[in-house]
């Protein structure tokens, strides 16, 4: 999480358009230490959330959530595996009755 957290704060300055230096400083004002290394995850929230009222508006990558994935790659391979079984045994009773 903190990595995502000093990518978060990277991106974010580079889109406000500060460099290192300005970037430091800001650590500095924010949480009291100039290198993110230095910093606990609180901190490193508390920059991100000031990037934020500075401008930063952090976006999604567009990927869905590693969970949602995960169920639907399970839907989907139930829906093609064992219940397609099921439906043409279903199918046929349906057909003979």
């Amino acid at each position: 999480m903190k990595r995502t957290l000093q990518q978060k704060i990277h991106l974010g300055c580079k889109h406000l358009g500060m460099d290192d230096e300005a970037r430091r400083d800001m650590q500095q004002a924010v949480c009291g230490k100039v290198s993110m290394k230095e910093m606990n995850t609180a901190e490193l929230v508390a920059v991100v959330q000031h990037l934020e009222k500075l401008g930063f508006k952090p976006q999604s990558n567009g990927k869905k959530n590693t969970g949602e994935r995960r169920a639907q790659t399970y839907a989907s391979s139930m829906y093609f595996g064992r219940s397609w079984a099921l439906r043409a045994y279903w199918k046929d009773l349906i057909v003979k009755v």
